[in-house]
């Protein structure tokens, strides 16, 4: 049975064998530093963005799964088994996803449908496992857990949806839409072309695990890189003035020190005065002025020192010679 037509400018809720309480879901990309999200089932709330589901077609057997909640460049896949042979889908962004991002769609034969994808090939199938999702290696008909429906619900209308870039390959949706008067929901007529040399169809047995984020992956936004600039503007400021003022301060107080010390040693000073011959003389640094304040009229009294009295000898009487051969009376 052929593959259904899909709708790529609309949501669809997925649900397993009719059961429309329980929808499958997907977070973001919130693992593996942003390139990994997780993919489950949860209590139906079709209008929630983690429920709502873009099929967009690469050709008339082969779509990828994106949600609105994961974003454009978020795709369900699978990744390699764990040691226990278990194979469970995950989120995977493009730029690192393989090729189980690639499902292809058939039909049981009852209005239900069974999902395959190009990383684990056609022996595995997408199948409900309680409240998670798994590759089901039993593909033997009936399998009530991979029977798979499509309900269509509110048009995307966002040009981000309008194209894939994924693995080097960038597809975009041509669609002719045509709005009936009872509703506003566009239904189209999709074909996807591929800009890139990439074959839509999936190969049978290969399965590849996700790569790590390449160096041209995203990091800081534009506003955030921005308020970093800004904030290292101003700390490179406030560092410059603080500087700035340490060394002001830093040459005041060597200023301060210099003027003190040249104050402390001020050269010597020779006072004058009048000698006892009432000659103008100098005192050395031998001789001490004495200062004697008189009340308050402030009269001082200068006592040289040392004082040289000179005595005049000419009225002293010659001392009185005696005769050196006077001979001895006998």
């Amino acid at each position: 049975m052929a593959a259904p037509t899909m709708d790529p400018n609309s949501w669809y809720s997925l649900s397993i064998a009719g059961d429309s309480s329980s929808l499958l879901m997907s977070t973001n990309l919130f693992s593996r530093s942003g390139t990994a999200g997780a993919t489950f089932f949860a209590s139906a709330a079709p209008d929630n963005s983690t429920q709502r589901w873009q099929v967009f077609p690469l050709n008339t057997t082969t779509f990828v799964l994106r949600t609105q909640e994961g974003g454009a460049n978020a795709f369900i896949g699978s990744q390699p088994a764990d040691s226990n042979g278990r194979i469970a889908p995950l989120m995977l962004r493009g730029d690192v996803a393989d090729e189980s991002v690639f499902w292809t769609i058939g039909g049981w034969g009852d209005g239900t449908w069974f999902l395959a994808n190009g990383g684990n090939g056609s022996a595995y199938h997408l199948a409900r496992n309680r409240t998670g999702v798994v590759m089901d290696g039993n593909v033997t008909a009936p399998q009530n857990e991979q029977r798979w429906g499509f309900e269509k619900g509110r048009a995307i209308d966002d040009e981000r949806y309008s194209s894939v870039n994924l693995l080097g390959a960038s597809l975009t949706a041509s669609t002719e839409a045509s709005t009936t008067p009872s509703s506003n929901t566009a239904t189209a007529t999709s074909s996807a072309s591929a800009s890139a040399s990439a074959s839509a169809s999936a190969p049978a047995d290969s399965s590849t695990s996700p790569t790590h984020p390449s160096s041209s992956s995203s990091g800081l936004s534009t506003p955030a890189k921005a308020g970093i600039g800004a904030a290292l503007g101003i700390a490179a400021l406030i560092t410059l003035v603080v500087l700035g003022l340490f060394l002001r301060r830093r040459r005041t107080r060597k200023q301060a020190a210099t003027a003190a010390q040249d104050k402390a040693y001020e050269p010597y000073q020779v006072a004058h005065y009048q000698d006892a011959s009432g000659m103008p003389g100098q005192r050395g640094e031998g001789e001490i002025k004495h200062e004697l304040g008189q009340g308050s009229e402030g009269v001082k009294y200068e006592l040289p020192q040392p004082t040289v009295v000179e005595v005049d000898a000419r009225g002293q009487e010659r001392p009185a010679e005696l005769m050196g051969d006077v001979g001895r009376r006998s």
